[in-house]
């Protein structure tokens, strides 16, 4: 049976003048458990320090591929994640930030569309699938497709949005991905160019035909907001004030 998990890992720290920076892995797994280790607190949860910071704050997300060779088949490197970003909570507004890192490419279909509550209709696929192995003069015919370094046993970077805080007071923002992944499984041989001479190397040209799916690439992650505590002494120091003036 196929798992996946997804995870948010801290990428970055914040300060007034510097987004805060977040990775979303989202991978097909099975037993590969330490390729996915979070470095974020127990229970999904990251404490988002807003001290000293005045509001908006950005928070910078990036969503990371990764297919490992744990579920019975040979994988060639991720070709798509589709699916839906469902972020729950208040005081705060969406930005997509696609295409961060080629061969894949959200635009123009699948770039996403910005609601009040997340982002929906992701399409993040490769741009090229064809590929071309090379065929040196007196070596052999390739006879196998290539391998994509990107999302093979590695997580590889594909999607960005951002989360800006409006409002920097103490609450839980749940961020949900919900959606299907695929990972090449298999190619079949379209062109071939034999090497004329040393000088003139021949290639073997490939396309992907055969793809493993799995349905529930999704995952969540709670951010909690933790307000400055020198804004909370200040509300206190005004009560006291406050109360002074009513004597």
């Amino acid at each position: 049976m196929k798992k996946v998990l997804a995870v948010l890992a801290v990428a970055g720290l914040a300060s007034s003048a510097m987004a805060q920076s977040f990775d979303a892995r989202l991978a097909f797994r099975d037993d590969h458990v330490n390729n996915n280790t979070p470095t974020i607190e127990s229970g999904g949860i990251h404490v988002v320090d807003v001290s000293g910071q005045t509001a908006p704050v950005t928070l910078n997300f990036s969503i990371l591929f990764g297919a490992f060779d744990a579920q019975g088949f040979t994988n060639y490197g991720m070709f798509n994640w589709v699916g839906n970003l469902n972020v729950n909570g208040t005081g705060f507004t969406l930005t997509n930030v696609n295409g961060l890192r080629n061969p894949f490419i959200a635009n123009p279909v699948g770039a996403g569309v910005v609601g009040a509550n997340g982002i929906t209709a992701i399409d993040v696929a490769r741009s090229v699938i064809d590929q071309d192995t090379p065929w040196t003069f007196d070596g052999p015919r390739p006879t196998t497709g290539p391998v994509f370094s990107q999302g093979n046993n590695q997580y590889f970077r594909a999607y960005g949005f951002q989360v800006v805080l409006t409002d920097l007071t103490e609450r839980d923002i749940q961020i949900d991905a919900v959606g299907l992944m695929q990972a090449i499984a298999g190619w079949t041989e379209i062109a071939a160019v034999e090497p004329e001479d040393e000088e003139t190397p021949g290639f073997v040209r490939w396309t992907a035909t055969s793809f493993v799916t799995d349905s529930t690439a999704n995952g969540s992650f709670t951010l909690r907001i933790v307000p400055a505590p020198g804004a909370a002494a200040l509300l206190g120091l005004g009560g006291l004030v406050a109360a002074r003036r009513r004597r």
